[in-house]
């Protein structure tokens, strides 16, 4: 009898259980539900699309996002959690958690290999490379001029 091919683990997956193993460390439980709440900023506003409650060391993500979405939020409340913060922070702080996040769901080999496949530091072409939000590309790129 044959067997199927071994299918390799897509990135998505392996930023999962890392995930998946990060929330379970920390004894924390994600929801994921429709969140209904706008967040200010100055003029604008914007929908959550997530947040942790420290005292009940639960997250709780806008599960009607896109996948990728939902992984980048769940990164940065599991930021969050790894400080012990509550609530929404000052935007340096909420700044330092995307940081954070962008290398719980990025390692500096996945960044290169993408980089070096897409022969660029464009974040479009990485984000689509790694399957991920422009957003977390922008952050982890950040993160990096700013240790360098």
């Amino acid at each position: 009898m044959a067997h199927p091919p071994a299918t390799i683990p897509t990135m998505t997956s392996t930023r999962t259980r890392r995930l998946e193993e990060l929330t379970k460390r920390l004894g924390v439980t994600v929801h994921y539900e429709p969140v209904p709440i706008l967040v200010r900023y100055g003029d604008a506003a914007r929908r959550l699309e997530g947040f942790y409650h420290r005292h009940t060391h639960s997250i709780l993500i806008d599960g009607t996002l896109p996948a990728t979405v939902r992984e980048a939020a769940l990164a940065h409340e599991l930021a969050h959690a790894l400080h012990g913060d509550d609530g929404h922070q000052a935007p340096r702080i909420e700044r330092a958690r995307d940081e954070e996040a962008a290398h719980l769901l990025i390692t500096p080999e996945e960044y290169a290999r993408a980089e070096r496949l897409v022969d660029s530091g464009d974040p479009y072409r990485l984000a689509r490379e790694l399957e991920t939000t422009i957003d977390v590309i922008q952050a982890w790129q950040h993160s990096w001029r700013a240790a360098s």
